[in-house]
């Protein structure tokens, strides 16, 4: 399963807590990132 993260941090938070509750239910993930660029907006959640 891939799992786009998109959106400010609470959207990337939710996206990652959907994964993890997948994960733990079997599934092999792919955390997407791809969408963001370097110019400052970017994916927040990989700080934590």
């Amino acid at each position: 399963m891939i799992v786009k993260m998109v959106g400010g941090l609470g959207n990337q938070m939710f996206c990652y807590a959907f994964a993890k509750a997948m994960e733990q239910k079997g599934y092999e993930l792919i955390l997407d990132a791809t969408g963001y660029d370097s110019s400052g907006g970017g994916v927040k959640i990989f700080v934590f």
